[in-house]
């Protein structure tokens, strides 16, 4: 019985340690980033927004600092590249050094705009790293986000061709037309 409550005691002592040792993990995983990771749109000279939201799921208040955003990785043709900016602008919610209690939310925003180049049938894509820098959070939430910007399709107008072909055949019986009636 003596041997154990001194295991039992042994074990207690263990764990209260432990628990004043290693960090308390309430921050460590405590922002969800959501929002489009996989986006695709037409080169028309656009400007295009997309919003993403970070949400506090920690038991304490946070601060949100500042937006990072790794540097992008591009592939492709680069008639079609464009300036990216994320963060703190437009319609963004989230602001520098702003508290955030524990379930609330606030939003950030990735915008860029197309260049309308040459539709020679390629396309962009740049792969980019958005994140926010956090107090009482040592590393960064983040997200990776791919972007590819499509030249537009030249497709010929279906119509076209059978007004052609009509065309055609008109100026043939008109053709016909005049040959007959110069025979007679």
């Amino acid at each position: 019985m003596r041997t154990r409550v001194g295991w039992l005691l042994i074990v207690v002592c263990l764990a209260f340690a432990a628990g004043l040792v290693l960090p308390a993990p309430a921050y460590a995983d405590g922002i969800t980033f959501t929002g489009p990771t996989s986006i695709s749109v037409t080169d028309t000279g656009a400007a295009y927004s997309f919003f993403y939201t970070l949400t506090n799921n920690s038991s304490g208040t946070l601060t949100y600092v500042y937006p990072t955003e790794g540097y992008p990785t591009v592939s492709g043709d680069p008639d079609e590249s464009s300036a990216i900016i994320y963060g703190e602008f437009g319609t963004a919610t989230c602001t520098g050094y702003t508290p955030l209690a524990s379930g609330s939310s606030c939003t950030m925003e990735l915008a860029f705009n197309t260049t309308g180049g040459t539709d020679d049938g390629d396309s962009y894509t740049f792969a980019v790293t958005l994140g926010a820098t956090w107090t009482g959070i040592s590393t960064p939430s983040n997200l990776n986000v791919e972007v590819t910007i499509n030249d537009p399709s030249v497709v010929p107008e279906p119509a076209s061709l059978p007004l052609l072909a009509s065309g055609l055949l008109g100026l043939m019986a008109i053709a016909l037309r005049r040959r007959t009636a110069a025979t007679h």
